[in-house]
């Protein structure tokens, strides 16, 4: 069992910088977990500290049910793989792979094996007598993974591996390293990039100034993020914010904005008792918004009057940068094949089905989520 847990786990750098702040992580055997974040989030450093490139302020790792809090970074049986690739020039493929097994005396004919059987899983078989300056970017990550992979560790551990890419080859990349994993080991995989980490991992950890804000499967960080930090980070785009007022009239609520007023569905007035008159944060996906004509919502649907600013075609569907009355900013998706002009004003219908109220702030949680029992963060 390659479990890893992470317990209380805080990391200060000298000055007094809280790079990780008491973080409580449990990664499964054979699990796929994504670190995301935006730089600085102390993802990285997570990740060294689980490594033992780092010492930690306080706290305790465990791999396999032992305290490695201790141990050196060559004795806890896992690998790394850096978004640098860090091969060694001098020497060809085939060495670059088989140098971490001849270093812990692997006889000659088990290494031959291994990294031939992890260049035909990679698809650089005929590679292995090239050196690293003769290779593509693409082909220099596969022999950064071979290495890792020719080592059988417990734990693979992803620090970036894809950004060096371009976008092409990253998507290609994603998904042969999500093929891949059903034959490695426990892997824990550092992205900033939200869809990379939406698309490989089993489960996201989300984080922001070294707190795991929520951890959960894709879906579940998408559809019921625990605050507003978690629903504007991931999506693509990212979820829109209103910022407006409660208000309660005629035995019903609705969120105010300038002038517009939205009626909020009856379902969640229970969880808005109490807040009349408070600040508050409506949240709504870019899909989650149409233009009135056409409009793939009831007209029972609330709607908003905006204006568009900026059209974004890609392909066959296009995002609209649009601006309300009381100058809030959001994003529209709408198909391509009928877009207005810019400067147009619009009727947006809101598809009140996938509406999340925040308090305010930057974290301002799910008062839903939160109030209905579903609030969740890190496992």
């Amino acid at each position: 069992m390659a479990e890893v847990h992470l317990a209380n786990v805080t990391k200060i750098y000298p000055g007094g910088v809280k790079a990780v702040d008491d973080l409580t992580l449990r990664v499964s055997d054979r699990e796929f977990i994504v670190l995301v974040g935006p730089s600085g989030c102390g993802k990285t450093t997570t990740l060294r500290l689980i490594a033992g490139l780092e010492f930690l302020t306080a706290g305790r790792v465990s791999i396999s049910g032992g305290v490695v809090n201790d141990v050196r970074p060559k004795d806890r049986d896992v690998a790394m793989v850096l978004q640098s690739y860090a091969l060694y020039p001098h020497m060809s493929v085939y060495n670059n792979m088989a140098f971490g097994l001849k270093l812990r005396g692997v006889i000659k004919r088990e290494i031959d094996r291994k990294v031939r059987s992890a260049a035909g899983m990679l698809g650089i078989e005929g590679l292995l007598d090239r050196k690293p300056n003769a290779l593509s970017s693409g082909q220099r990550q596969r022999v950064a993974l071979g290495r890792a992979i020719v080592r059988a560790p417990k734990v693979f551990l992803f620090d970036e591996p894809l950004s060096n890419l371009d976008a092409r080859l990253r998507v290609q990349m994603r998904a042969e390293l999500k093929e891949l994993h059903r034959s490695l080991s426990t892997t824990i995989y550092v992205t900033h990039d939200q869809e990379e980490a939406m698309t490989l991992g089993d489960r996201v950890a989300v984080m922001n100034k070294g707190v795991i804000q929520q951890c959960g499967s894709p879906l579940q960080v998408y559809s019921q993020p625990v605050n507003r930090f978690v629903a504007g980070f991931i999506g693509t785009p990212p979820m829109n914010f209103l910022e407006g007022r409660l208000l309660r009239e005629g035995g019903h609520y609705y969120f105010t904005e300038g002038a517009n007023k939205i009626r909020l569905p009856q379902r969640l007035e229970k969880f808005l008792v109490g807040r009349e008159n408070r600040q508050i944060v409506l949240g709504i996906r870019p899909e989650s918004l149409a233009v009135k004509d056409g409009s793939k919502f009831s007209d029972t649907e609330p709607s908003l009057n905006v204006k568009v600013d900026v059209i974004e075609p890609l392909g066959n569907r296009s995002d609209l940068y649009i601006t309300t009355a009381a100058g809030n900013r959001l994003v529209c998706r709408v198909e391509t094949n009928s877009l207005p002009r810019n400067g147009a004003e619009l009727v947006m219908h809101l598809n009140m089905d996938q509406v999340h109220l925040f308090e305010p702030g930057d974290e301002g949680v799910n008062i839903i989520l939160r109030d209905a029992g579903g609030w969740s963060s890190a496992g």
